[in-house]
């Protein structure tokens, strides 16, 4: 008889033990939340500086154009290489011919002028050596001779600056570098004022930041940032501070300028004025405890973390803060080294709630093949509601 049972036995243990599985392994891989998790221990806290900022080339030019005109010829495009003098642009002349003209008559007449008034005042001494004029002929033409050289000397710096127009229309590059910036596009034609073209010298890059005066005198020459660029998120390019200004640069900023120069770009493709995140690295401090800030959650205005026990459930534990960076606060109290804190704490989480270790990608990379196979017996174990016994 105790044989003839033994085969039902060994199933109802089975069935048991799938049981406990799905209830103990399945289910709660299901619908736990999985929970990144953090060991506490003392460790320096490194003191940071944040500001925002924005990326600039060792060398950058802006070409504009200098009067009204129709495009000629346009040679240049965005990320091109040129040379310095390389023509890039030819901007019709027609309108300013005139002009350009009338100063360049200007300017001759003034010199003729110039030449007539001092023949004039030679005559006049010949004529007064003698004793044909008076002496006040000589004095008016010594008069005449200096509104001549005034004249000439203001029609020549006229003549200059119509001159650097005229020769404007020929958009050249002023330097070796790329052009970074293509403001002309399609148009055919521009206005005064109007950009053209940026040529930058990309070989370096620097950011400038601005400081709150708060901070301002944490922050000295040489020391090493991390600069972050929304381009790159998950890049960061080392820097050094460089120069440090004096004083706000408008009345309305409290905000004290401050330059940091790139060590390297690591062939990354950048490019001026992109927006950037600079945490400048003041120092740090002796071993503490901190957490990240993402893991406190103070809605009661008392801070707290959650941390995980050894059954993995959740517990939530009030914390005293002390120092923090833009990314991490000390611990003051509260915690002890060897705590696992969860690094994001999450707004539905309740206390003795049942977790799995790690964050959701890594975990389900991980156990896809045993959960794969669970969900798979549990399927098969279901009862087919079309078979009747």
């Amino acid at each position: 008889m105790k044989l003839r049972h033994m085969p039902n036995l060994v199933l109802i243990a089975s069935a048991w033990g799938g049981v406990v599985l799905v209830n103990s392994v399945v289910l709660p891989m299901r619908y736990s939340p999985r929970v990144a998790v953090e060991t506490v221990e003392a460790a320096p806290l490194a003191l940071v500086v944040r500001a925002a900022g924005n990326l600039d080339a060792k060398a950058s030019v802006t070409v504009k154009a200098e009067f009204d005109g129709p495009v000629v010829s346009k040679n240049f495009h965005e990320g091109e290489d040129v040379v310095a003098g390389q023509k890039l642009a030819v901007i019709g002349r027609d309108r300013i011919r005139l002009e350009y003209q009338g100063k360049l008559d200007g300017l001759h007449n003034a010199k003729s002028d110039l030449i007539q008034a001092k023949k004039e005042v030679k005559l006049q001494k010949t004529l007064f050596d003698k004793q044909a004029v008076a002496y006040s002929a000589v004095e008016d033409a010594q008069r005449n001779l200096v509104k001549a050289t005034q004249a000439l000397r203001s029609a020549q710096e006229a003549f200059n600056l119509e001159q650097k127009i005229w020769e404007a229309s020929v958009v050249v590059a002023p330097f070796f570098g790329t052009v970074v910036k293509d403001s002309l596009g399609d148009d055919r034609s521009v206005a005064a004022g109007r950009e053209i073209v940026t040529v930058a010298d990309v070989s370096g890059y620097a950011v400038k930041a601005h400081i709150d005066e708060l901070d301002i005198k944490r922050v000295e020459e040489n020391q090493p940032a991390d600069i972050h660029l929304q381009i790159y998120p998950d890049k960061t390019f080392k820097a050094r501070v460089t120069q440090i200004g004096s004083q706000p640069e408008s009345a309305d900023s409290s905000a004290i300028p401050v330059v940091l120069t790139l060590e390297e770009n690591d062939e990354q493709l950048l490019r001026p004025k992109l927006t950037a995140d600079v945490r400048i690295l003041t120092g740090q401090t002796s071993p503490i405890m901190s957490v990240p800030l993402t893991a406190v959650v103070n809605t009661d205005g008392n801070p707290h973390v959650w941390i995980l026990d050894l059954l993995h459930r959740l517990r939530l534990r009030p914390v005293t803060l002390g120092r923090s960076t833009p990314d991490r606060v000390e611990v003051t109290q509260g915690l002890q080294v060897g705590d696992r804190v969860a690094t994001i704490a999450e707004p539905d989480w309740a206390d003795g709630m049942q977790v799995w270790l790690g964050p959701p990608k890594n975990l389900g990379a991980k156990g896809s093949r045993t959960q794969q196979l669970l969900e798979k017996w549990v399927k098969s174990s279901k009862p087919d509601p079309e078979k009747r016994p």
